[in-house]
C-alpha cells in the first residue's frame, strides 16, 4: 500500500505564495512605470512546527528595459523515515509598465527535476516544459481577467499602504502555481513590536488570505512601514498543529543550517483515525462515512462515478461509495479536451510513454476500452517496481523512466497511459483506509488514484475509479473517499490540491456502514 499526501505541494504553494514584500493591489489598478526602483535582496529562515527546515530568497533587479523578480526556496522534510529535499526557483520578467514577458519555474522534489517557461505573446502563453532530458512545447490561452506582475503589484501595494488603505487585494500569478490567476487579500494593519534575533523591530501585524482553490490559506504577516515582510505564520487547515514560519534573516543565517536539525515529519502526522476499524477493507464494495471538520468549513466534496455526497452542514457531509457500478458522468466531460490533453504532468507525445502503452496492450488492440483500462492499471502496478515514498509528485515522463514512486506516481502514469490510448482520464485525491501503515494502525491516509471515462453497466460513460497501487485483481474498494479531482491541466497547477489542505489534521471520520456483498467491477461492458 502506497500513500501519497498532497502536503509537499501545498507546503510549496504556501511558501511561494507568501509575498516577500507587500504585493497586494486591486486587479484593476494601473501598473505604473517603475521609477527609481532599487535592487532588493531578501533572505528568510523557514521553520516547520518549530524546526528549521529551509530558507527563502527573493531578489528584484531593474534594468532600462525590464524588471526581474526571482524567488528561491529550499527545504528538507521527512515522510516517515525518508528525507525529502525540495528546491524551487521562480523567475518573472516584466516590462517597466508591468506587462509580463516571461515566467520560469524550476523545481526538484527528491530525485525529480522539472523546468517550465511561459512566454507571453498576443493573448497566448507558449509553455515549454523540460523534464527527463527532453523539452515539449505547447500554447495555451492567457487568462482573460486582469492581474498584476510582481513589480507592478509591489509598487502599487506600497502606495496603498502609504495612503492608509484598510484592505489591499491583488490578483497575480506565480510560476509554481500554473498560468492561473490567484487572489490575495491583506487586512488588519495593527502596530506591534517583534523580537527578531534579540532586536526589537517595529512592525504592522496583518492578516493575509490566499485564495488558490476551494479552501483559502490564511496567514498572519508582520511587515515594516514600506510593506517588506518581516515574519509570516501560516497554519494549514489545523494540520496536526503544523505551522510554517518565515522570518527575515541574513543570507549566512538562512542558508547555514538547512537540514542540520531534526526534519519535521509531514506524513504520519496527517493520518485520520476513524471511530471504528474496518474489516476486510480491500474487499469492501459499499460504504457510508460521515466527515466532519473540527474547525472551519468542510470543502465541497465532489460527486463522482462511485461517490455520492450529502451536505449535512457547513462542517459535515455524508459520503457514500459504491464500487459495483458507476453513475453517469456529466455530458460535457465526454467532449472536454482537458481529459485527453497534454500538460507538464502528462505529455502524451513522449515516445517512452507510448512504448510503455504499446507493450502493456500488446495483443489487446481490439479489446474494449474497459479491458484496455484494466490492463493498463495492472501494467502500471507491475511497472513501478520501486514502491518508494522518497519521490515528490513526479510527472508521467519521469515515472516511465525511473519506474519509482508512490500513489501519486501510479495515478499520474495511469492517467497518462489512458490518454495515449484515447481514453479520457483524470486523477482523484482523497483518503484510503489501511489496517497498518508506517506504524499507524486502522487509519485513513491521504492518497491519489486514477479515474477513466468508461461505459458503466448501462452503457453510459461514467468516471470509473482505477487504483494502480492495489494488487492484481483489485481495482478499487469502498474505503476510497474522494476529496477532489483534477485533470492535471497546467492551468490548475497546485490549486487542485487545496481541498486537501483544508482538512489535513482537522478531520474526523465516522464509519456508518461497510458492505462486502456485491462484487466490485472495473466498469461496464
Amino acid at each position: 500500500m502506497q500513500f501519497r499526501t498532497a502536503f509537499i505541494s501545498i507546503l510549496s504553494l504556501s511558501l511561494l505564495g507568501a509575498p516577500a514584500a507587500i504585493a497586494q493591489a486591486p486587479a484593476e489598478a494601473p501598473a505604473k512605470a517603475a521609477q527609481q526602483a532599487k535592487t532588493e535582496d531578501r533572505w528568510y529562515v523557514v521553520e516547520l512546527s518549530g524546526s528549521r527546515t529551509g530558507f527563502m530568497h527573493v531578489s528584484t533587479r531593474e534594468t532600462e528595459s525590464d524588471i526581474t523578480t526571482k524567488t528561491r526556496m529550499q527545504m528538507a522534510i521527512a515522510r516517515g523515515d525518508l528525507k525529502i529535499e525540495i528546491k524551487m526557483d521562480s523567475e518573472t520578467v516584466e516590462t517597466l509598465d508591468g506587462k509580463p514577458i516571461r515566467m520560469t519555474s524550476k523545481s526538484k522534489m527528491a530525485q525529480m527535476a522539472q523546468e517550465q517557461t511561459w512566454t507571453f505573446k498576443d493573448g497566448q502563453i507558449e509553455v515549454a516544459t523540460t523534464q527527463a532530458g527532453r523539452t515539449s512545447t505547447r500554447t495555451v490561452p492567457a487568462p482573460t481577467e486582469s492581474w498584476l506582475t510582481p513589480g507592478a503589484a509591489e509598487r502599487y501595494g506600497r502606495e496603498q499602504l502609504a495612503a492608509g488603505a484598510k484592505e489591499i487585494v491583488i490578483k497575480t500569478m506565480d510560476p509554481q502555481m500554473g498560468p492561473t490567476v490567484v487572489t490575495s487579500t491583506r487586512t488588519g494593519f495593527e502596530p506591534t513590536t517583534l523580537d527578531i534575533a534579540g532586536d526589537k523591530v517595529e512592525a504592522l501585524k496583518t492578516k493575509v488570505s490566499l485564495n488558490a482553490g476551494s479552501m483559502p490559506i490564511d496567514s498572519t504577516e508582520y511587515i515594516d512601514s514600506e510593506g517588506n515582510l518581516i515574519r509570516s505564520i501560516t497554519s494549514l487547515g489545523g494540520m496536526a498543529g503544523i505551522e510554517i514560519v518565515m522570518t527575515k534573516s541574513t543570507k549566512a543565517d538562512a542558508t547555514g543550517q538547512v537540514g542540520a536539525g531534526k526534519m519535521p515529519e509531514i506524513m504520519v502526522s496527517t493520518f485520520v483515525k476513524p471511530d471504528r476499524t474496518i474489516e476486510r477493507s480491500r474487499e469492501s464494495t459499499s460504504a457510508t462515512f460521515t466527515l466532519h471538520t473540527r474547525e472551519g468549513k468542510l470543502p465541497e466534496l465532489p460527486n463522482t462515478g462511485s461517490q455520492t455526497v450529502t451536505k449535512l452542514n457547513d462542517s459535515s457531509a455524508r459520503v457514500s461509495v459504491i464500487t459495483s457500478d458507476f453513475a453517469k458522468a456529466e455530458a460535457a466531460d465526454a467532449t472536454n479536451p482537458v481529459f485527453l490533453g497534454d500538460s507538464a504532468m502528462i505529455d502524451t507525445s513522449d515516445e517512452k510513454l507510448k512504448e510503455f502503452v504499446a507493450k502493456a496492450l500488446k495483443g489487446k488492440e481490439k479489446a474494449s476500452d474497459t479491458e484496455k483500462a484494466l490492463a493498463l492499471r495492472t501494467a502500471v502496478h507491475d511497472f513501478i517496481n520501486e514502491k518508494s515514498l522518497g519521490v515528490g509528485m513526479a510527472t508521467a515522463s519521469e515515472v516511465v523512466r525511473t519506474r519509482e514512486g508512490d500513489c501519486s506516481e501510479h495515478g499520474v502514469l495511469l492517467a497518462a497511459a489512458l490518454r495515449v490510448t484515447g481514453i479520457r482520464s483524470r486523477v482523484a485525491t482523497g483518503l484510503i483506509y489501511a489496517d497498518e501503515f508506517l506504524g499507524g494502525k486502522h487509519i485513513f491516509g491521504y492518497h491519489m488514484w486514477s479515474q477513466a471515462l468508461l461505459p458503466n453497466n448501462n452503457g453510459e460513460l461514467a468516471w470509473t475509479d482505477l487504483d494502480a497501487t492495489l494488487r492484481d485483481g483489485q481495482t478499487y474498494d469502498a474505503t476510497h473517499i474522494t476529496i477532489g479531482v483534477t485533470s492535471l491541466d497546467d492551468k490548475e497547477g497546485l490549486q487542485s490540491m487545496m481541498g486537501i489542505a483544508g482538512i489535513m489534521g482537522n478531520l474526523d471520520i465516522k464509519v456508518e456502514s461497510v458492505s462486502h456483498d456485491q462484487p466490485a467491477t472495473g466498469g461496464g461492458k
